[in-house]
């Protein structure tokens, strides 16, 4: 009796350490991909544009092409929980975001709690913010959303220039 719980335990064992490791290599994967830009369907090479810190005359005339309105735009992400998802939407004048929301849609425990610290610190570092200038790393610990809200970002750009 005593060998075979045992035995039992020795495979629960395995199994926790099998599903850590996959969960593990699972993550590394995720964020060691290049961030890479694709060309959709009908666009031009011109239409894809990289959101960095710049204050070149090609991002100013960026900036100028998207008008002053409300833009919605949902990013991607791929958490060790799965696919995750940031749907924002800001109000741009002058190339500038005036103010912005997040839609926080997650079901997740850990990506509601990551979600909910960006949250609560992303807006100091994009309100007041040329648009193409915004591209967020990591905020308030929260290091994967910013992938799906720079992704949002990156959308309302290329679908308005």
């Amino acid at each position: 009796m005593e060998e075979q719980t045992t035995q039992q335990n020795n495979k629960t064992l395995t199994g926790v350490a099998i599903f850590a490791i996959i969960a593990i290599l699972a993550f590394v994967l995720n964020n060691s991909k290049p961030e890479t830009n694709t060309l959709q369907t009908g666009q031009s090479p011109q239409q894809i544009i990289t959101p960095t810190p710049s204050t070149s005359e090609s991002t100013t005339l960026v900036d100028s092409q998207i008008a002053d309105g409300v833009y919605e735009a949902t990013g991607e992400y791929t958490s060790p929980a799965g696919p995750e998802v940031v749907p924002i939407k800001l109000t741009l004048k002058d190339g500038v975001i005036e103010s912005i929301e997040f839609n926080q849609k997650a079901t997740n425990p850990n990506t509601i709690k990551f979600q909910g610290m960006f949250k609560e610190g992303y807006k100091t570092l994009v309100v007041g913010k040329k648009i193409t200038d915004v591209k967020l790393d990591k905020v308030s610990g929260s290091s994967l959303t910013p992938k799906g809200f720079n992704d949002a970002i990156q959308k309302i750009i290329t679908q308005n220039t």
